[in-house]
């Protein structure tokens, strides 16, 4: 997806530029350059024949709120310009519902070869992915422009394709660049340090720490995650749930929940994944507000579990998380599984992807996680449900089985390298 911009208050800054938006006093500089054949050309437009013509670009400019000034600091010119632009959906069809936009820029003739355009290129990516969270950046090039080739390559984008740009024969290379926070990540659900240890030798780096299981898991000891640190470099996060069945809690639960935060806090926990509710299945918003606070004390994350989904109002419910200062939801879609809630997840990530993490849960498999992916949603949660048999459960007419055939669930090593060999 074309993300909203607006740059119009913004103002970036690197060694030898400033980069801000277009001003009316600008029309000198720009036309200065923007009339010198060949500049234009470069980019896809003709030079300016008259200083009119720039005058109505440049009111474009303004009124579109996307394009960025280059301002040398030498003499205080404009030289440039940097555009964020609509990226072209039929070249990139497989972005569609990513957050994504497109680059594209011009310097003055007199400026190049002095790696200006390079630097500003690199501020700017470092704006679209860390303050507006895109997902990707696309750029082209006409095949034979080096040296705006030249500058794609040093800022690190990936060949996709070449094609003809939009309605002409002229051939354009076109790139792209993976915002390197947002890559695909598997989070997979433990019950044990045996689990852990599984996932983390299948390639896992970051789990899901529970006990109980089968209760849809609860608070694990602090002692395992002191233990992981101790042998592994996984990003833990630690579940705090009292009980099964809801998250409704007593005020004594809710003093066991932030004793227990503490515990897990202390022993080296990431995040803290937790669910408070109302009677009314509402946000608890005192109680959760309180664990943010406490979790951000620590400087590690807070995410609130699937609790959202049998929450009344989904959106609006979403929207308080955001307000309360939760870093990432766990989700279904308010589904049974993920891939029941397609249509949602990907409502979900397109109004709230730049404001909190979200993760795709619930009966997420090697099968089904392309479809998952293609709502957007780039981290994911899942069991790799695996058995074991211990035949000391049942002896005498007495049974501990929870599961037929003397079964319990563990995480399965061949599960997790299937669901990492997919992303």
């Amino acid at each position: 997806m074309n993300v909203k911009v607006d740059i119009s208050n913004v103002i970036l800054e690197t060694p030898n530029l400033i980069l801000r938006p277009f001003k009316q006093e600008d029309l000198n500089d720009f036309y200065e350059y923007a009339s010198v054949p060949g500049v234009g050309e470069m980019a896809g437009w003709p030079h300016h024949k008259n200083i009119e013509i720039t005058k109505i670009i440049l009111e474009e400019f303004i009124m579109n709120k996307n394009q960025f000034a280059l301002v040398y600091k030498n003499n205080n010119k404009v030289i440039g310009s940097l555009g964020i632009e609509e990226y072209p959906l039929e070249i990139y069809k497989q972005f569609s519902r990513k957050r994504v936009r497109e680059i594209g820029y011009v310097l003055s003739y007199d400026y190049w070869h002095k790696g200006l355009m390079s630097e500003a290129v690199s501020r700017v990516i470092e704006y679209l992915f860390t303050e507006l969270k895109l997902d990707f950046i696309t750029v082209s090039h006409f095949v034979e422009n080096s040296r705006s080739e030249r500058v794609i390559k040093r800022n690190g984008f990936s060949y996709f394709c070449d094609a003809p740009y939009k309605d002409t024969d002229k051939l354009c290379k076109y790139y792209y660049k993976h915002n390197p926070n947002r890559m695909n990540m598997l989070e997979v659900c433990c019950g044990s340090y045996e689990d852990a240890l599984e996932a983390y030798k299948a390639g896992a780096k970051r789990i899901e720490l529970n006990s109980a299981l089968y209760l849809g898991g609860l608070s694990p000891n602090g002692a395992i995650v002191k233990l992981l640190k101790e042998k592994t470099n996984l990003n833990i996060v630690s579940m705090v749930r009292p009980r099964g069945t809801g998250f409704c809690y007593t005020e004594a639960e809710i003093i066991e929940m932030f004793e227990v935060a503490k515990n897990l806090l202390d022993s080296g926990t990431d995040a803290i994944a937790f669910g408070f509710l109302t009677k009314n299945s509402e946000i608890d918003s005192e109680n959760t507000k309180k664990m943010v606070d406490l979790i951000h004390s620590y400087g590690k994350k807070a995410v609130f579990h699937r609790a959202i989904d049998v929450v009344s109002d989904y959106y609006s419910s979403v929207e308080m998380l955001c307000r309360l200062g939760v870093d990432r939801i766990l989700t279904s879609g308010m589904a049974n599984k993920a891939v029941e809630g397609l249509d949602v997840l990907a409502s979900l990530y397109k109004k709230f992807g730049a404001s909190i993490e979200i993760v795709a849960a619930s009966g997420v498999n090697e099968n089904n996680v392309n479809d998952i992916l293609a709502t957007g949603i780039y981290q994911i949660h899942s069991s790799c449900k695996g058995f074991k048999k211990d035949t000391t459960s049942t002896n005498n007419g007495v049974s501990y089985n929870y599961l037929d055939d003397e079964k319990y669930e563990v995480v399965s090593k061949d599960k997790v390298e299937a669901i990492l060999n997919k992303l």
